[in-house]
């Protein structure tokens, strides 16, 4: 061991310990460890030359024992350093919350925030209106909907028409609940009589053409067989024929004549016979019930990928078949002869559209109740059929209650003893038509198909970009303006929450071009 001075001896024994230390803790096993060990250490390497300044001012230690002094200064650094991260990693961070200290100190468990609770009289309000249901206005409006018949929402849209406006049962509900809205019941019975009388005594078969509403229309041609009774049936089977002449209005009771179908007909025969006078009568133009019928009937046959293709479809059947039953219908025998048909043939056509359009109908005002009540909405892509398809039904429903007046006020092949129509009958479909006129003026309260732009590629997509669809349409918004115009003029009972919830609102939203500057 090299001598040191006396002066020296103090750094001597200081380098003696640490060179004890520095083999003990095994240097370079520890500087190889913290540079190799990459998890939460610093990454740069320890510098094993660094200097470090004595705190005296004597004289350099000698090579070997400072450079080793160094390297474990920096060993034990970088050990202090790996326990501070290993440790920190291991304690938990402490949650973060924020604290609420109550505004009132005597209420230390804070003021709980409620709903004002209603009166007794409120309650029982509530309470009434979830047995008995919201009014359809109010459902589609999603408005709150009061007890009372009308509720004031409605009272104040439509005023004493607020009735009218006001209905609280279901589609389906309504209209299969109260009867047999589209045919006389007293007529079946009485055909049965009629042909039961006379089944033995059946004439040769014949052919006669049954045409509707026009005499030129396209006529249908059945074989019908006369019948003749053993006596007079117990009910005088007569038409009302009425004559206008100088302004007075005539009518008579006529003798029917007696032949009938031997077999009914199917009900394609008859869908595809007004089909035929729908088309022809297209060439006319001749208002707006025929404008929707052709559009319909186009949009039913065109593409199957059509927005509600199979709605429209069984709509527009139901429509022929309703046509049936309320048309004017015209008898040309074999001389050339118009006459009105006979009651058992009248009658008879009635049972075909019963049979058929029921189900028809079942599935229509069904599906109908399913889009319009629905969560989803009626859907951008579905506004044109919907709208045509609840035309058609409006105008459908408007035709039976007028046929309905009609024949209240001059009754044909009835009983001599008949007494009336019954009312109840005309009531109930008054009251569903006015259901189709609200959900119409619900759905299309601020905006309707008529003012779309046809020009716009989206548009005419909803359309599938059928040329015959997109005129059939521009027909139908031409004979709509005339339809409107008709308003003041519609002074029937009936014809009053048509006028104003429909006609009188399009007429406001009709399109205004801006005016030049």
């Amino acid at each position: 061991m090299t001598s040191v001075n006396p002066s020296q001896s103090a750094a001597s024994i200081t380098s003696s310990a640490d060179d004890d230390l520095g083999i003990w803790l095994d240097l370079e096993s520890l500087c190889q460890d913290s540079l190799s060990d990459g998890v939460g250490r610093d990454n740069t390497p320890l510098d094993c030359s660094m200097t470090s300044e004595p705190a005296s001012a004597a004289q350099p230690r000698s090579g070997k024992p400072a450079k080793q002094i160094e390297c474990a200064e920096g060993s034990i650094s970088s050990t202090s350093k790996l326990k501070r991260q290993v440790s920190a990693r291991n304690t938990s961070r402490p949650e973060y919350s924020v604290i609420c200290f109550p505004s009132n100190p005597s209420q230390p468990a804070g003021i709980k925030k409620k709903r004002r609770d209603f009166d007794e009289k409120r309650r029982l309000e509530v309470a009434q209106v979830r047995r008995n249901g919201a009014c359809f206005r109010c459902k589609m409006r999603r408005i709150s909907c009061g007890v009372g018949d009308p509720c004031k929402g409605c009272e104040r849209a439509a005023g004493a028409l607020g009735p009218q406006l006001c209905i609280r049962e279901k589609l389906t509900k309504m209209r299969f609940s109260s009867g047999d809205l589209h045919y006389i019941d007293y007529t079946a019975r009485l055909l049965d009589q009629e042909l039961i009388a006379g089944t033995t005594h059946l004439g040769p078969p014949r052919q006669v053409a049954i045409s509707m509403d026009y005499p030129d229309n396209p006529a249908l041609h059945v074989d019908v067989q006369d019948y003749f009774g053993n006596e007079t049936p117990p009910w005088l089977c007569c038409w009302v024929v009425m004559n206008q002449v100088d302004g007075q209005i005539e009518f008579h009771r006529e003798e029917s004549a007696r032949y009938a179908l031997p077999q009914l007909l199917p009900a394609k025969t008859l869908v595809d016979w007004v089909e035929k006078i729908v088309t022809h009568q297209d060439t006319r133009n001749i208002g707006f019930q025929q404008a929707v019928d052709a559009f319909i009937m186009r949009y039913s046959k065109s593409s199957t990928s059509l927005p509600m293709h199979n709605l429209v479809q069984r709509v527009h059947e139901l429509n022929c078949l309703t046509k049936i039953r309320l048309g004017l219908v015209l008898c040309v025998d074999e001389h050339g002869k118009t006459t009105a048909p006979s009651c058992a043939l009248h009658t008879q056509f009635g049972q075909i559209s019963k049979a058929a359009s029921q189900p028809i109908e079942k599935y229509v005002l069904g599906e109908l109740e399913k889009l319009v009540f629905g969560a989803s909405g009626i859907g951008p892509s579905n506004a044109i059929a919907l709208w045509a398809s609840l035309w058609c039904l409006i105008l459908m429903y408007r035709k039976l209650v007028r046929s309905y007046i009609a024949f209240q006020q001059f009754p044909c092949h009835v009983p001599e003893d008949y007494s009336g129509f019954p009312q109840c009958k005309l009531e109930a479909g008054t009251h569903f038509y006015h259901y189709l006129v609200s959900i119409y003026a619900a759905l299309f309260r601020a905006t309707s198909p008529l003012y779309a732009d046809l020009r716009v590629a989206a548009t005419r997509n909803l359309l599938s970009d059928d040329e015959s669809l997109v005129q059939a349409f521009m027909n139908l918004r031409t004979e709509s303006f005339y339809f409107q115009r008709e308003s003041p003029w519609m002074t029937a009972p009936e014809d009053q929450l048509l006028r104003r919830m429909i006609l009188d609102r399009e007429a406001e939203l009709q399109y205004k071009p801006p005016l030049d500057k």
